[in-house]
């Protein structure tokens, strides 16, 4: 596996995420027709929506969340009536998403998961790599578990959840999916990428796994020399050449 490749891969599924946050964000006119002449829906409409398009911006940048940055700006209640409904139930669901999101970018920019089959790290960890293969299960599961959390964030139904439960009218609901979920609805494709570059993070931990369980079990057959391992048998090198340039 080139170290460069999977890097690009984690920067990629990096990039997803922050498109799918960015399009959930998007708010159309749709909403306008939906208030009709309320002036105070309308204003308070557009304070929200404004808000959203803000954290869109401060929430995150530098490869990192700003969760910090979130919270103060959706402290301040900037609504009325049942509107701060709206607004309390949106601010729970942003700060959901976005802790979410932090913990996918977190996992997936350890430039550990892209450096098992290193020179550094078998020459560290070998040859019983002990530490790695822990580290594998531990990734690999904490990856699992968030993609099921994430991908539960990014379905319409749970999305409404946070509103379902307000006794509110029926417009103040519209509102408040307009604002989460946008009127064009969640960006089926991007989300479906998504899903598919985390697989590929998890495929990467595979193929590390079993590099690095063909190495421990033949570690009298092997040396690392030059930052290179060196086998004694050619079976062996061809089996660890097969399983290190596996498709991702």
């Amino acid at each position: 596996m080139e170290e460069n490749k999977k890097n690009n891969k984690v920067w990629i599924i990096v990039t997803i995420i922050v498109a799918v946050v960015c399009v959930m964000a998007c708010v159309a006119t749709a909403v306008i027709v939906l208030i009709n002449n309320n002036i105070k829906d309308k204003k308070e409409m557009t304070l929200l929506n404004n808000q959203v398009n803000k954290i869109s911006t401060i929430g995150y940048s530098n490869n990192k969340v700003y969760l910090d940055k979130i919270t103060n700006e959706m402290k301040p209640t900037i609504t009325t009536g049942k509107r701060q409904l709206v607004e309390k139930a949106l601010e729970r669901y942003t700060i959901d998403l976005y802790t979410e999101i932090d913990k996918t970018i977190n996992l997936l920019s350890d430039e550990k998961l892209t450096g098992l089959v290193a020179a550094d790290n078998i020459k560290k960890d070998g040859k019983d790599f002990i530490e790695s293969k822990a580290y594998i299960m531990k990734t690999r599961l904490a990856i699992n578990n968030n993609k099921d959390a994430l991908n539960k964030l990014l379905k319409e139904e749970n999305i409404m959840e946070y509103i379902e439960k307000e006794d509110v009218p029926l417009k103040y609901k519209e509102m408040y999916k307009t604002l989460a979920i946008g009127s064009n609805g969640l960006p089926e494709n991007d989300i479906k990428e998504l899903n598919k570059l985390i697989d590929k993070s998890i495929k990467i931990l595979n193929i590390s796994e079993e590099a690095l369980n063909l190495l421990s079990q033949n570690k009298d057959k092997w040396n690392l020399t030059n930052n290179q391992v060196m086998f004694k048998e050619q079976q062996l090198l061809d089996k660890y050449n097969a399983i290190v340039n596996k498709e991702i």
